[in-house]
């Protein structure tokens, strides 16, 4: 009896697995990792064949469409992960970050405000909602708003002062407005962290044992 108990237990568990949507979203995950699109989209479709209603998978088949640069039908599932979560950061983010490539400024621009108004739950949503802001003030730049433009990279270097494409944004913005001196500071600061980031040591590692 024992043993027919074990073998049920051995024979069931991969049934199991095929029943479980967190299962093939790490598989996704996986496949993903591993640029195997294909697969990927095959195990994340899968997961909303189990939970139509799973906005993390929609996401995820975005970003599989987003690594691909086929934008148009990542925007496609990251609207749909947003229309079951409002507040889904990175699709918020993805999405205004497609959109922007897609020149659709005042879709994209919508997208990065909203993420800008969700409450934070941990360090990684922070960061998520600086480079939505850092975006916003990109696309003031665009359109010529350069007030506006250095509001958002100040706020963004208050936060993250290596932000050396901050720098350069703030410093053209300060030119625009004929703030010369601060320019010229900010594109100097841009230039020296340029440098750093380029001229950067390797870690050292530990020799294999």
């Amino acid at each position: 009896m024992r043993g027919m108990v074990l073998w049920l237990l051995l024979v069931s568990g991969p049934l199991v697995a095929q029943e479980d949507p967190d299962h093939w979203l790490d598989l996704g995950r996986a496949h993903s990792a591993d640029k195997q699109w294909d697969e990927a989209l095959e195990a994340y479709h899968r997961v909303l064949e189990l939970r139509p209603d799973h906005a993390k998978a929609m996401n995820n088949i975005g970003n599989v469409y987003f690594r691909q640069n086929r934008f148009e039908e990542a925007s496609t599932w990251y609207t749909k992960a947003l229309a079951l979560e409002p507040d889904y950061l990175n699709a918020l983010y993805h999405d205004g970050w497609v959109l922007r490539q897609l020149n659709r400024l005042e879709a994209a621009e919508e997208r990065f405000r909203s993420c800008l108004v969700v409450t934070p739950k941990r360090d990684r949503d922070r960061r998520t909602q600086l480079d939505c802001m850092f975006f916003l003030g990109t696309l003031r730049s665009r359109q010529g708003d350069y007030g506006k433009t250095a509001q958002y990279m100040e706020q963004v270097l208050r936060a993250y002062p290596a932000h050396a494409e901050a720098r350069y944004y703030l410093g053209t913005a300060y030119r625009q407005l004929g703030r010369m001196d601060e320019a010229r500071q900010q594109l100097e600061l841009h230039h020296e962290l340029r440098e750093k980031s380029r001229n950067r040591e390797p870690i050292a590692r530990d020799p294999a044992p």
